[in-house]
């Protein structure tokens, strides 16, 4: 197997840190103290968020460091997963601190003052005095790995140990995990690393979160190039995403950005997105490019994050729903309101024509039933369609796609995402998408709601344009789906509505 996910979790409260925190003591290996009371409900607390995180307990081995304080967290974990034996293994023991047990820095530094000088100059290979050097902690952390993690079969590997040994192992994929004053890892918490053809990805770090990383080539891909960058995170967690681009949500210290991959065969999108971007930054909340790297795989890039929650969080809440569709129908508005020319002019007449003698050949091919009579809808409605009046147009305004921030009772628009779809077309089109996208089949009334806040009054013209959009959305996508040779049983299920619903 060449997938694992290492689980490092740094034991609960224990009456030695207690204790080592009051007197300002170093206690660590010669320290064999119990978990205080809190130490015992941080660790019960942990072990309740992680257990529905966990599908398949056969898939779970939990490893721990001979030390009590370790034994009793790794004991409460695998009661809640209901695993049977703990591997106890002397390599996760506690760094052996020599003669700074039980004294503070200062007492160290007095009494060995030609260690401290040579600890300063080369803090991983000089031992400590009586002890072991953090260069002796890497070599038993590294045959920890290749003797226990390695050569199980288990996907899931709970680590339970100490903050010296997880600082350490992390230290073996990047240095700049030695720095205290940046990382810290604090009781009862987990660090997690994903690993996979001899890739190393640490992507959760000093956290109560767990989740775990898809192994696919375009996340992969974009994990190793971000961290190439040698940017502090704390925290790497991919954006769930429709299409072929890959984004990831990473936290550093105090701040969220996104990195996104887009293919190579998106970059034409992309550079029109960036002009987009260049042009409307004034005019709407939108993420500003920090850093960007073309490859010869696609594009890579660092983005700003625009704080707030997707609209898709509020759709469901009595409170805020009205007030999301007034401001999602605002916003739409303001972005048609763009100037046409920041793109290439649309013949909009041939891109119907195009798009509606695709979708009726792939209809015809696989004997769709009421063919006919979706031709008859098109044929007799073509006109409607065929406006001359043009507008800039999102593409994909859907409740994805853009961000929200409460204040108060009320709600704000805090970022417009993804302008890469963005046409010159039928205003119309725009609420087709999002009536796709976000409202059918399920909540085909709520999006009548929402267009009374584009429009007051809908005619039936404009109510027939949106229907026959929409059908070319749906229709659409069984061409999409069938030429990459993808099921389109779903979206079959989806035409079967609109024809049993709109033309029966």
């Amino acid at each position: 197997m060449n997938e694992k996910y290492l689980i490092l979790i740094r034991h609960g409260e224990s009456m030695g840190n207690i204790k080592g925190k009051k007197l300002g003591i170093q206690l660590s290996r010669s320290d064999n103290s119990p978990l205080t009371t809190n130490g015992l409900s941080q660790v019960k607390t942990l072990a309740d968020r992680i257990k529905p995180k966990i599908k398949n307990k056969n898939q779970v081995i939990i490893y721990s460091s001979p030390l009590l304080r370790a034994q009793q967290t790794a004991k409460i974990l695998a009661q809640k997963l209901e695993i049977e034996k703990l591997h106890l293994d002397n390599n996760l023991l506690d760094v052996n601190y020599g003669k700074l047990e039980e004294k503070n820095w200062q007492e160290l530094i007095s009494q060995y003052p030609d260690w401290w000088i040579k600890f300063q100059k080369d803090r991983l290979n000089t031992p400590f005095p009586g002890g072991e050097s953090y260069h002796n902690v890497k070599k038993r952390l590294l045959n920890f790995f290749h003797q226990q993690i390695l050569k199980n079969n288990k996907k899931i590997n709970f680590v339970i140990t100490h903050e010296g040994i997880i600082r350490t192992f992390l230290s073996l994929l990047d240095d700049r995990f030695f720095n205290r004053s940046v990382y810290q890892f604090e009781n009862a918490k987990i660090s997690v690393v994903f690993y996979t053809n001899n890739f190393f990805i640490p992507y959760l770090i000093n956290t109560n979160d767990l989740f775990f990383l898809k192994n696919n080539k375009r996340l992969l891909d974009l994990c190793r190039w971000y961290l190439s960058k040698k940017r502090m995170f704390f925290y790497l967690r991919p954006k769930r995403n429709f299409s072929d681009n890959q984004v990831l949500e990473i936290k550093e210290n105090n701040k969220t950005i996104l990195a996104k991959f887009i293919p190579k065969k998106f970059e034409s999108d992309y550079q029109k997105e960036k002009i987009i971007f260049e042009k409307v930054y004034l005019k709407l909340p939108i993420p500003q490019i920090i850093e960007e790297e073309k490859t010869n795989k696609g594009m890579f890039l660092i983005r700003n994050y625009l704080p707030g929650e997707i609209g898709k969080k509020f759709f469901k809440n009595k409170i805020f729903k009205t007030q999301l569709f007034q401001v999602w129908m605002i916003t739409l508005k303001k972005i048609q309101e763009l100037n046409p020319h920041l793109l290439k002019k649309q013949n909009w007449k041939k891109f119907i024509n195009q798009w509606l003698k695709n979708d009726l050949n792939i209809l015809k091919k696989i004997n769709y039933p009421y063919l006919e009579k979706i031709t008859s809808f098109y044929n007799e409605n073509k006109k409607i369609m065929l406006t001359k009046k043009l507008s800039f147009v999102h593409n994909d305004l859907s409740f994805y796609n853009f961000s929200l921030m409460k204040e108060g009772n009320n709600l704000k628009l805090s970022g417009v995402w993804d302008f890469e779809r963005a046409i010159i077309g039928d205003k119309y089109w725009d609420l087709a998408v999002i009536f796709k996208i976000c409202f059918y089949p399920k909540y085909i009334s709520d999006f009548y709601q929402l267009l009374k806040y584009y429009i007051s009054k809908p005619t039936n013209k404009i109510v027939k344009k949106i229907h026959l959009y929409l059908l070319m959305n749906i229709t659409g996508a069984i061409t999409y789906r069938y030429q990459r040779k993808k099921s389109i049983k779903k979206e079959l299920k989806n035409l079967d509505f609109f024809v049993k619903k709109f033309l029966i």
